[in-house]
């Protein structure tokens, strides 16, 4: 089944280059605004089962037929236009003055996931946008600006996916402070600025198996949130748990560095940031 959404948009370009957030050398995908040219433009977001795929834009001016097609069926008009499940959702942005993120999800056909559009405006005028995925049919849509990078320069901005054991996942980006540039950070469980390690970032997840809850500390490395730590925790009894420090390969294995004993009351304190782990 196929969903066509004729809209006005700007043209958005992906460049590889190398990040203009930081002086790593390794390159990225970025998403900058192009200049918008006052002609309407059609844009076709065609959703077949859980993929999706985007169309660039063509001039409908050089096309009699989307003019006349335009004219009978205005933008929003027609049944098949409209967005299945939609949400929508807004937050300010701290790091950039003026600063707006709105976005926008619509399920798919199967209704099991769909796809999430983001735009950051900036005196109301949006100035960069970029498109996501979400799983499952339960979702609920949520943004996070609690972040932020480079000494609080760049904003950081999340987007809940409802990916992972506990679908609790995000996409995140990097927004530079004029808002006119994404960066693409990755997918990450739901992270929160880690008070005791700078430039880190934490998440607690749940596990099966040797260890119950696992927490995660993230750390932007050649412009992607990667987990450098783990902290493990395996109850002993009620009162105490062992406690083991791991450090994760860029493959994702983990390697045992240190193994000592806490107290319940100190590993719960751990888990929710209050103190520091080891």
């Amino acid at each position: 089944m196929q969903r066509l959404v004729l809209k006005q948009m700007t043209t958005l370009t992906a460049i590889r280059s190398t990040s203009i957030f930081s002086n790593s050398k390794c390159s990225k995908h970025m998403i900058h605004a192009s200049v918008t040219r006052p002609s309407a433009r059609l844009s076709c977001l065609c959703s077949c089962s859980n993929k999706a795929r985007y169309f660039p834009g063509y001039s409908m001016w050089r096309h009699p037929f989307f003019v006349l097609f335009a004219i009978i069926f205005p933008p929003g008009a027609p049944a098949w236009c409209a967005c299945i499940d939609k949400q929508q959702a807004t937050t300010s942005v701290p790091q950039i003055r003026e600063g707006v993120v709105r976005a926008t999800s619509c399920a798919n056909s199967s209704g099991e996931g769909g796809t999430i559009q983001i735009e950051v405006l900036v005196r109301g005028k949006r100035q960069v946008s970029a498109r996501t995925f979400y799983v499952g049919s339960a979702y609920v849509l949520s943004l996070d600006n609690s972040m932020t990078f480079d000494g609080q320069t760049n904003q950081g901005l999340g987007v809940a996916t409802g990916k992972g054991r506990d679908a609790t996942g995000m996409h995140y980006w990097k927004v530079t402070k004029n808002g006119k540039s994404m960066l693409d950070l990755g997918e990450a469980p739901g992270l929160t600025s880690d008070r005791f390690r700078k430039g880190f970032f934490s998440a607690l997840v749940s596990s099966t198996g040797n260890y119950q809850p696992i927490l995660y500390y993230y750390a932007v490395e050649c412009d992607t949130l990667r987990a450098k730590t783990a902290i493990t925790f395996s109850p002993i009894d009620e009162n105490f748990y062992i406690v083991n420090l791991m450090d994760i390969s860029a493959s994702g294995s983990m390697r045992r560095r240190k193994t000592t004993q806490i107290s319940t009351k100190e590993g719960d304190l751990c888990m929710t940031g209050k103190k520091q782990c080891m």
